[in-house]
């Protein structure tokens, strides 16, 4: 019964009272009770109350179960405990044609929407649908139309399979009950709705934009009887969700949401598109894909043309829409299009996430192949190179700079394709040794780096080149350095050299279907996050200038623009930068930057303080800084004619920006390269960036216990089957909810058992494991807050852990400790105090294989130069200094059992000593992550008196900074108090 803690309106609990109303289940969120699934088996009537959260509010969620559904509430004001009485057959509403005995997670087959349109509307809907617009199709078949809504039938997540055959349950497809239910299927799909418009280079969908959606399928499922959990999987199979997903044309235009046959409605035409995206656009796409248009058939049309009345009717029904028919084989993986189209539909339709074909389907690069030697012919290259960079060495790209990906076919984040007139290779290392056999077709080998002779790309390149080949490469996304060492390499194989080709030969190959440079808009990050005008960024590095007596600096890499302009952008994932270069001068400041990227506050902020010059006049401009007094030769531009060029003066460059810059500026002999000095000045935060990283990291601290005390009730308490993947997209449902989120920092590490052993670990939907509470569990995560930038990562058991993990996990806690309580003399690097953390596993005789912690920025780049600590030769060369930003992250890993990490932010400080050896200052740290230390894996007797007392203290100060997170929220709290209890 309605436990008396459930606060309900006078008239409700009478009303519940009286019709002996039990609940099934409810939950608390924010100190709310939301209550769903009221019933009173057998006669069918029925209670819902449908939200209670402020609808207006963005960040507001409604918790139904295990999955989070995104607030669809669009009316004038609060919804106040809505509830709709709904009644049996004679019902004037909706008839219920069948009642299933089942447990509180499954409803009557009824109409029931958790969303602003009521049942009456929809019906009403319906009925004018049908009677004033008799081109819209509607499923005509009794055996397989859906005449009444019901959001939560089905069951619980599926994993990707492979199906074939005709789409019966006979050769292996699932039965309509296998089915996951809409609201589950909806929910789960939000993530990638939220981010599915990044792989069209347009505006991501708005929170609202995903509630129309949501709206439109039921509208448009109520009118077409068509199940809309089928509208849902195509919706995602063909846009991802993206309201303003382009058209493709194939002979005839599909536009929008559903690619459907030559609509009307698009939020996206002609590369021109519209946000925000009417409600009633949506509407339309979505109608259009479903009930058809005048010129073709949609998804209600496709069903009554399927031949069957079971559940094959849907799948054979997707195969139509994909391509027009069926093959006469009858085997839906036959035929002309898509071969996996059906079978991702029924994944989808049974609880996979996302479907990406790219990890299941070979590419055929012939002609791709064919047109790229017809290239290389053209301008004489024997041998070319496809790096995966992009012209700025970033970490992540943009869909547009995925050129090795599109030649080759593999679409893992490392690798370099090599190709000459008769061969081709692609180098990548282990982690993608799989992926790459699977995609790769017959025109590639693969060179799996790392393992005994086989050669590195650059060998492989240079022992090509013999007989006097030449080599070609695109400049831009080679940097100087390692352009002079490939082609050291390539002349001693008795090559002709390396050349830099001006332009990129894929792109050419690409053509019209490259996706187009992203276009988000720069926005400004004001003083009270920078703590630091970018005039005064830029007057210090004047000063520095001067100092090194340099004609000027060119700025290449995005995070360094974006830091010294204080702007931020959405142009490569995860990282809040643009693309860019600057150039600063003693006399000027330009960025090179597409303007209309810019809103007013921009150009208001850069003022007449900085030269805004087009993106890709970087390498012309450059040019022109090469030239020398006394050269007869006329400035065309008026940024030309500003510049003061100082005789024998260099311009630098950073040691990570492209060749093409050292070519334009006339080679390595009239540039000087360097660490940059814009990277050097970002890695020393000033009070207000460190400020911030305090704070954010609260905040996400609190993110991470509420996190971890739900998986904990989820796994153990009820037994609930999550996978990696599913656990990590409620970590980042619940860290949205914090004040300054922007988005997350890189891809969740979401890991159990032997996966967690895999250092860089990434859980795909559909592809990950189910989360065994009685292995270990990593979870490395991060956020990206208008104040910070964070990273930590934990490691837990939710059973009973085995000795060696409580060993393995004590061992990584004490060189965690060890670092983090460090005292060193200033002009100490991170080089020196690697050893440090690994002593005690070094004492056992284990080790791990990466690094001891990373540079963090500051609302930046996660991993941020040039700072770190580990045993990489460049951490040798950079001290660290007072306000340096980095990573705590020791860990240990024994293939296919387990893996353990654990990751904190510290901030490297002045500290006191009783003595001052060379009068020098001496640095310690400071903690800024905020989450317990797991429990169950600590084995005490390992630890001294100094380490345990650590421990307490870092547990006490975790309780006191993050408690005030947890007001109403009991179950966080109990799981607090447990795990920061005094050893």
């Amino acid at each position: 019964m309605v436990k008396e803690s459930v606060a309900l309106a006078g008239r409700m609990r009478e009303h519940i009272r009286r019709h002996h109303i039990a609940l099934n289940r409810f939950t608390r969120y924010r100190g709310k009770i939301v209550i769903s699934y009221l019933q009173k088996p057998p006669s069918g009537y029925r209670i819902s109350i449908q939200r209670d959260i402020q609808p207006h509010d963005p960040t507001s969620s409604l918790l139904i179960g295990s999955s989070l559904l995104a607030p669809t509430f669009s009316g004038p004001g609060p919804s106040n405990l809505q509830f709709l009485l709904m009644a049996k057959v004679n019902n004037s509403i909706v008839a219920v044609t069948s009642i299933r005995d089942q447990d509180g997670l499954r409803m009557h087959n009824q109409a029931e929407r958790h969303s602003s349109i009521s049942r009456i509307e929809a019906y009403r809907y319906r009925n004018k649908t049908q009677t004033t617009d008799p081109s819209r199709g509607k499923v005509t078949d009794s055996g397989i139309a859906v005449p009444s809504i019901n959001n939560q039938d089905g069951i619980l997540i599926d994993y990707y399979t492979q199906y074939s055959g005709n789409g019966s349950t006979d050769d292996g497809w699932p039965a309509k009950d296998k089915w996951i239910s809409f609201m589950d299927m909806f929910n789960n799909s939000r993530w990638h709705m939220e981010r599915s418009c990044h792989q069209f280079n347009v505006d991501l969908n708005t929170n609202q934009e995903i509630v129309d959606m949501y709206e439109a399928i039921q509208f448009v499922a109520a009118a077409t009887f068509v199940d809309h959990r089928f509208i849902l999987a195509v919706i995602m199979q063909e846009s991802g969700g993206c309201v303003r997903a382009p058209t493709s044309n194939y002979g005839v235009p599909n536009p929008g949401l559903m690619q459907d046959h030559n609509g009307t409605a698009s939020c996206n035409k002609g590369r021109t598109t519209q946000k925000p995206c009417p409600g009633k656009t949506i509407t339309q796409m979505i109608q259009e894909g479903t009930g058809g248009t005048k010129w073709g058939d949609g998804l209600a049309q496709c069903l009554n043309h399927a031949g069957t009345s079971d559940v094959s009717a849907f799948y054979r029904a997707a195969r139509i829409y994909n391509s027009g028919s069926i093959d006469k084989s009858g085997d839906l993986g036959k035929g002309i299009a898509t071969h996996c189209y059906a079978t991702d539909i029924a994944n989808r339709l049974t609880g996979v996430l996302a479907i990406d074909n790219s990890d299941m389907e070979t590419v055929n690069t012939t002609e791709r192949l064919k047109g790229l030697r017809h290239l290389m012919s053209q301008n004489k290259i024997d041998v070319y190179i496809v790096p995966s960079e992009d012209s700025h060495q970033s970490e992540y790209i943009a869909p547009s700079d995925a050129r090795r990906a599109y030649i080759c076919g593999f679409t893992g984040s490392a690798g370099t394709a090599v190709i000459t007139h008769d061969k081709a290779a692609l180098a990548t290392d282990g982690r993608y040794f799989n992926q790459a056999s699977k995609q790769l077709d017959s025109n590639w080998e693969l060179l799996k780096q790392g393992l005994e002779e086989v050669p590195t790309w650059q060998e492989w390149t240079a022992e090509q080149s013999d007989c006097n080949k030449t080599v070609g490469v695109d400049p831009t996304v080679i940097t100087a350095p390692d352009a002079r060492k490939l082609s050291e390499k390539i002349e001693k194989k008795g090559g002709a050299g390396l050349v830099g080709v001006r332009t990129n030969l894929v792109d050419h190959i690409w053509g019209d279907s490259r996706p187009p440079r992203p276009k988000e808009k720069i926005r400004t990050l004001p003083l009270e996050f920078t703590g630091k005008s970018f005039e005064q960024k830029i007057e210090d590095l004047r000063k520095e200038l001067e100092k090194k007596k340099s004609a000027g600096l060119i700025v290449s890499m995005l995070d360094e623009v974006a830091w010294l302009y204080n702007l931020r952008g959405n142009d490569i994932p995860y990282n809040p930068v643009f693309f860019s270069y600057a150039i600063i001068t003693p006399a000027t400041a330009s960025l090179y930057v597409d303007s209309d990227k810019f809103n007013p506050d921009v150009e208001s902020h850069l003022g007449d303080k900085v030269q805004v010059r087009p993106y890709n006049a970087i390498l012309e401009d450059t040019k022109y800084l090469s030239l020398k007094p006394g050269i007869e030769q006329e400035l065309q531009t008026n940024f030309a004619e500003k510049q003061s060029i100082q005789p024998k003066r260099k311009f630098m460059i950073s040691t990570k920006a492209s060749w093409a810059l050292s070519l334009e500026l006339g080679g390595e002999d009239e540039v000087e390269e360097l660490r940059s000095l814009v990277g050097d000045a970002k890695a020393v935060k000033d009070k207000t960036e460190l400020e911030g990283m305090r704070a954010c990291h609260v905040r996400d601290g609190a993110a991470l216990s509420e996190y971890f005390a739900w998986l904990e009730e989820e796994l153990v308490g009820k037994g609930t089957q999550l996978d990696e993947a599913q656990a990590a997209d409620k970590l980042e449902s619940i860290r949205a909810t914090k004040h300054n989120f922007a988005g997350l920092s890189f891809d969740t590490i979401s890991s159990t058992g032997a996966n967690a052993a895999v250092i860089h670990y990434k859980p795909e939907p559909g592809d990950c494991s189910v989360i065994d509470p009685k292995a270990i569990y990593l979870c490395d995560s991060g956020a990206q807050y208008l104040d910070g930038t964070t990273d930590t990562t934990r490691t837990l058991h939710f059973g009973t852990p085995t000795n060696m993990e409580r060993k393995s996990y004590t061992l990584v806690l004490k060189g965690v400790i060890a670092l983090d309580t460090a005292v060193f003399p200033k002009g100490t690097s991170g080089f020196a105090l690697d050893t440090l953390a690994r002593q005690f596993l070094w004492e056992e005789g284990l080790d791990y294989r990466h690094g001891t912690g990373h540079g963090v920025g500051s609302y930046l780049n996660v991993h941020e130069g040039p700072i770190g600590v580990g045993t990489r030769i460049q951490y040798s060369e950079v001290p660290l200094s007072a306000g340096n930003v980095l990573s705590d992250e020791p860990g240990y890993y024994e293939d296919g059992n387990f893996g353990i990490r654990i990751e904190n932010i510290i901030m490297a400080k002045e500290v006191e000593t009783e003595h001052h050896f060379g009068d020098k200052p001496y640095l310690g740290f400071e903690h800024v992550t905020m989450v317990p230390m797991c429990r169950k894996l600590i084995d005490v007797a390992l630890l001294s008196g100094k380490e345990r007392k650590w421990i307490n203290e870092y547990h006490k100060e975790v309780m006191e900074k993050t408690k005030g997170s947890f007001e109403g929220d009991e179950r966080t709290m109990k799981w607090l108090e447990r795990e920061t209890a005094e050893l």
